[in-house]
């Protein structure tokens, strides 16, 4: 981090702005972060006591009911519900229609109803009889449904946390930023099936049919779940707490960590190095210097 804080967002700065701090000295005052991730889904490491994981903050016990024209639509599907929605930034004028198509095709062979998440009119691609597009899905409420048997998504953050607090298993299509560090965790966790964005129709079919029957997917997803919601307080009091606190005591320097004040040099001990380096360094050359000495010594007295 502090590497990457000088070699790349400082010159960003000298540009914007010679007068502007450096980035690693912003870093180091900082009186808290609210940490958009969850140790369920993330890999366990230490945190500094004023940063604080609110993962599924956005997260809703209990959802708002469906609309009913898509309630009818859930409960009357037979064999469950699969929902695909690539996150609100997705942009469905930048999507190919090679991949839309191969969507389309692979849905078409399920015997589970589809909802799309899409903005635009298909008037150029026919679309199955078992997929609803739509421009907008209340994503907690379809998630949380009990015919809910698959989430296709992005890999974003929220809709990953989403899906495991109400035990839904995926198929990750990761496409760019953190998404495909996302995609590692929940293969690592066993809660996904990854697919590339460019698949064909027989490989996405293949990722649905994998992720849907094999029944790890589901057990994986369930143990989370459980854990995702067996804490102390929800992320939402977590967050209340660090920002009036910090507010109340006019910032947290009792939390900060030492090294937030510390240089590069200093951070990584390259002062101490350098030292012990060169005292190595003259030990061995000392000892060198005096083996010589007492070689050429010998070799006269015998000569």
């Amino acid at each position: 981090m502090m590497v990457y804080l000088t070699l790349m967002v400082d010159p960003v700065f000298r540009s914007i702005n010679s007068s502007l701090p450096e980035a690693s000295s912003l870093l180091g005052k900082l009186n808290g972060m609210l940490y958009n991730s969850d140790f369920v889904i993330d890999y366990p490491r230490p945190l500094p006591p004023n940063f604080i994981n609110i993962g599924g903050l956005q997260i809703q016990k209990t959802p708002p009911p469906l609309p009913k024209d898509l309630e009818k639509f859930m409960n009357e599907a037979e064999h469950g519900v699969i929902l695909f929605t690539m996150g609100f930034i997705f942009d469905s004028k930048a999507v190919p229609r090679s991949m839309i198509t191969n969507l389309f095709k692979a849905f078409e062979k399920l015997p589970q109803r589809v909802l799309f998440k899409y903005k635009l009119e298909l008037n150029d691609i026919k679309v199955p009889e078992n997929v609803l597009l739509l421009p907008w899905i209340p994503q907690q409420s379809v998630l949380g449904h009990k015919k809910t048997v698959l989430f296709i998504t992005h890999c974003g953050m929220h809709g990953v946390l989403e899906a495991i607090y109400n035990a839904v298993p995926m198929v990750g299509i990761p496409v760019f930023i953190d998404q495909s560090d996302i995609m590692r965790r929940m293969l690592d966790k066993g809660i996904a099936v990854y697919l590339d964005k460019s698949a064909d129709h027989q490989t996405i079919l293949q990722a649905i049919e994998e992720a849907r029957d094999n029944p790890i997917y589901k057990e994986n997803v369930k143990k989370l779940s459980i854990l995702i919601k067996d804490r102390r307080h929800s992320p939402m009091e977590e967050a209340i707490w660090l920002v009036e606190h910090i507010a109340r005591n006019k910032g947290d320097n009792h939390l900060r960590l030492a090294s937030g004040n510390l240089n590069l040099l200093e951070y990584y001990c390259i002062d101490c190095i350098i030292v012990i380096f060169i005292l190595v360094f003259f030990t061995f050359f000392s000892f060198y210097v005096s083996l010589r000495f007492c070689l050429k010594r010998r070799k006269e007295k015998y000569d």
